[in-house]
């Protein structure tokens, strides 16, 4: 009986929060683009900006989980690998912007030719009494052979109201 409940709890949970997800897009609270890369976020030399690109679902629930809707994107793409993204954004580079990183910043998949692959990068900061996150979701998109970076910036309370 045990064995059941467990993966009957997950799939409970996956749906709820993806309802949750899709009744927050319905009403506008799925989080916003932003205009410009922010200030605090160094850009990466050759990488443009492409207003087409939408956030990934997958990646909006998740955040969304964490920020509660408070969030904004900005995707955009440069013809190097996902590898050469993820070396850019060093946990050094960031901390000299204000940001700091508990899982040593970003991880990439290893891929020698350069094609299919991706990565992930995650930092914070505090600003007053908001924890400010900052994820970075790489992708290889095989169709144009560029990679698609899709910066994400969520706030939330750094301490909990009791």
């Amino acid at each position: 009986m045990k064995k059941i409940v467990v993966p009957i709890a997950l799939m409970v949970t996956l749906l709820f929060t993806a309802g949750c997800g899709l009744i927050g897009n319905l009403i506008g609270g799925g989080g916003s683009a932003a205009s410009t890369l922010w200030a605090d976020v160094p850009p990466m030399d050759g990488a443009t900006p492409n207003k087409e690109l939408q956030l990934p679902a997958f990646a909006r629930l998740a955040v969304q989980a964490i920020a509660q809707g408070n969030l904004e994107f900005i995707a955009y793409v440069t013809p190097k690998s996902p590898q050469e993204v993820a070396d850019f954004y060093t946990t050094e580079r960031m901390q000299a912007a204000g940001w700091t990183s508990s899982t040593g910043g970003c991880t990439a998949a290893n891929d020698s030719n350069s094609t299919g692959g991706g990565g992930f990068c995650a930092f914070t900061r505090q600003e007053g009494s908001k924890e400010v996150i900052l994820a970075i979701i790489i992708a290889k998109d095989d169709k144009s052979a560029e990679t698609q970076i899709f910066y994400i910036r969520a706030q939330g309370n750094a301490t909990p109201a009791p």
